[in-house]
């Protein structure tokens, strides 16, 4: 990101499957993205600066399998961290070579 996204900002978005309550299911998707987060600034050795974590929960319109819920792995598609990146358009992106035959 930091080789070809200068200045993007990356939203981390944490989510769960509909069991247990909406307050806790938002505050556990906030507590995965913000891991996730953690992670990237720490580990990765991308900028705070340029990540925001936010919780969509239980949110039904962005469920994968619509009211899957555990235990198990029961659900599992729902209880998920995506990355998205807002790519401003201010650097030059990765080319692609398509493979010749």
């Amino acid at each position: 990101m930091g080789k070809y996204y200068t200045g993007s900002t990356i939203t981390v978005e944490g989510f769960t499957d509909p069991a247990g309550s909406a307050s806790y299911n938002q505050h556990l998707g906030q507590e995965r993205a913000e891991a996730v987060s953690s992670y990237l600034s720490g580990t990765a050795g991308l900028s705070a600066a340029t990540l925001k974590a936010v919780s969509y929960g239980e949110a039904r319109n962005r469920q994968v399998v619509p009211d899957a819920q555990g235990p198990g792995d029961a659900g599992i598609e729902n209880r998920r961290v995506a990355l998205v990146v807002d790519f401003a358009g201010n650097s030059t992106p990765p080319s692609t070579t398509a493979a010749a035959n």
